[in-house]
């Protein structure tokens, strides 16, 4: 039998497309349909286009007991733009018929525009979501006049967990419609509080709160906001260079409106790093006298007795 675990942690989703299951049953879950065959009749239809940018690498790993799993890129009119297969990494430790399987997807090649994938598993195609490729950003643009503004994850974790094998150097990367905005000031305080009530502050640690609005103008289907919720459970996840991490206790909160079927979600962050300082760094030479201090330990140069010490500070230009 042939097996594939594509984890939840992956950034693609893939389904059969034309899946198929009992009469009686109503209900189609995230994980066995397109997001648009999911859709309730009441609710209004539309369809999601996972972002990326033309700088982008795609990133995905499973494990699995079968090869080759070959991945084919498709436009939005059906030409096959590109053939690859997955690299086979090294063998599962806990299951030695199954081989972990990685493949890195550069996207620099590809026009700005709607593509998806198919994954040829053994003969078994599965499709992936749509998704669009947008063109690299302009450093010179104005990051406020970008009505679509996303963000590029890349995350990893210290131990293998949800399927992922993190130890053989995978990085998983992901791309998401949302915006990172400074919240308010917090700080973790230490007072003292005397038999009169009163009080004082022993040591005060302050930091920052951050608000992650994830879903732009038109919102997130499930699929997606569950894979991302599942990459902030993680140790090490960076938005867009700079490490962060989910407050403690804070869970996404959704925004919702009625008969639709995307929804917005805000997560409440901390930087990994609680800095108390900008770093400003540079590879200019300053133009100056080093100094070296040197130790010498002998015996009084050739003088017969005890062994002496001496120093010696030498200048160099």
């Amino acid at each position: 039998m042939n097996i594939l675990y594509d984890p939840y942690l992956n950034p693609v989703k893939f389904h059969k497309l034309d899946n198929v299951q009992l009469p009686n049953y109503v209900s189609r879950f995230m994980d066995d349909w397109a997001f648009r065959r999911t859709i309730q009749p009441w609710e209004q239809k539309l369809c999601f286009y996972q972002p990326w940018l033309q700088s982008d690498i795609i990133n995905i790993q499973y494990t699995s007991n079968v090869a080759p799993i070959i991945f084919r890129l498709y436009n939005e009119k059906g030409y096959l733009l590109l053939t690859q297969a997955m690299d086979t990494v090294t063998q599962d430790e806990l299951q030695p018929l199954f081989f972990v399987r990685e493949i890195a997807i550069n996207l620099a090649s590809f026009d700005p525009g709607l593509y998806f994938f198919t994954r040829d598993v053994a003969g078994v195609i599965t499709y992936s979501e749509p998704f669009e490729i947008h063109a690299a950003e302009d450093a010179d643009e104005v990051f406020l006049e970008n009505h679509d503004p996303t963000l590029y994850l890349i995350y990893n974790h210290y131990e293998p967990v949800g399927g992922i094998k993190f130890f053989t150097g995978f990085q998983g990367t992901l791309r998401i419609p949302a915006i990172l905005r400074y919240k308010s000031p917090g700080s973790k305080d230490n007072i003292y509080e005397d038999q009169l009530l009163n009080e004082t502050l022993i040591n005060s640690i302050p930091y920052r709160l951050w608000e992650l609005i994830l879903g732009g103008n038109y919102g997130v289907p499930p699929w997606f906001i569950d894979r991302v919720a599942r990459i902030f459970s993680l140790s090490d996840v960076s938005i867009d260079g700079r490490l962060f991490t989910k407050n403690e206790g804070a869970n996404f909160e959704p925004s919702i409106l009625d008969s639709y079927p995307m929804r917005g979600w805000l997560l409440e962050l901390r930087e990994k790093l609680n800095r108390d300082s900008v770093i400003t760094e540079d590879e200019t030479i300053i133009q100056g006298i080093a100094a070296a201090a040197l130790l010498i330990d002998n015996k009084g140069f050739g003088i017969d007795g005890g062994p002496t010490e001496y120093q010696q500070l030498e200048y160099l230009q």
